[in-house]
């Protein structure tokens, strides 16, 4: 199970490898019994999601994406590309603290907006995170869905 904390204290105590300041959230993993497991991923998800049709039969929508990291030093560049039937955003972060939830709001146009409630695929055309490869950090995006 993973949950949304901001209680994990131990994890806020860890020390960063970069030296970098950890921030006060994390998305932590319980075991049946309750015991929490190191998760280090960066999280990816939405929020704040509303859709606006207008007269024209074209739809708007906002929202806001966000960005939750549980490694142990900062994303220095994080840049991607999220594509859903009929509707496509590129992101960009940089310099994402550990444990400090960071977002965008955005307002994109289209009828793709109705599509949005299924998880994207993910282009990764940047991650830099000092001493991973670009595919090490790659694959430690996670995209949460409700």
């Amino acid at each position: 199970t993973l949950l949304a904390s901001s209680a994990a204290s131990d994890v806020y105590k860890r020390q960063t490898l970069d030296g970098s300041v950890r921030g006060g959230q994390a998305f932590v993993e319980v075991d049946d019994k309750g015991r929490m497991k190191k998760v280090d991923n960066i999280f990816l998800f939405y929020d704040n999601f509303k859709v606006t049709n207008y007269l024209s039969n074209t739809a708007s929508c906002d929202v806001r994406f966000n960005i939750l990291s549980n490694l142990d030093q900062k994303i220095s560049k994080l840049d991607i590309k999220l594509v859903w039937p009929e509707m496509t955003t590129t992101l960009s972060f940089a310099n994402v603290q550990p444990n400090t939830q960071t977002y965008y709001n955005y307002s994109l146009l289209g009828n793709g907006c109705y599509n949005m409630d299924k998880a994207p695929n993910i282009i990764v055309n940047r991650c830099r995170v000092k001493g991973m490869t670009a595919s090490e950090c790659a694959n430690k995006l996670v995209w949460l869905t409700k």
